[in-house]
């Protein structure tokens, strides 16, 4: 629960930042961006962690996939519902 809060903050405050300083957001969709940041990230994690528990990602990673899956359906599901909800209410107006 303290990951997700910590991940919520941190970018909440750094795109509000970005925005807030006249930054639009179209400009960090960059591909290559997104291949630095996943490649330093990776490379982090090997380098910040023992060979035991890096070994033992590979076995255990469907359970993240998983996870990602489920809260994407669900993201999108709520979304969905809001919307609907959004256009009974102009149109009923």
């Amino acid at each position: 629960m303290g990951i997700v809060v910590g991940l919520i903050v941190t970018l909440s405050c750094l795109l509000g930042g970005f925005v807030a300083m006249g930054g639009h957001l179209g400009v960090l969709v960059q591909p290559f961006e997104y291949v630095i940041i996943l490649g330093s990230s990776i490379g982090t994690f090997l380098v910040a962690n023992p060979t035991n528990l890096v070994t033992w990602i590979p076995t255990h990673i469907e359970f993240a996939v998983v996870g990602a899956v489920i809260l994407v359906a669900v993201v999108a599901d709520e979304l969905v519902k809001r919307t609907v909800a959004t256009r009974r209410a102009r149109k009923s107006t």
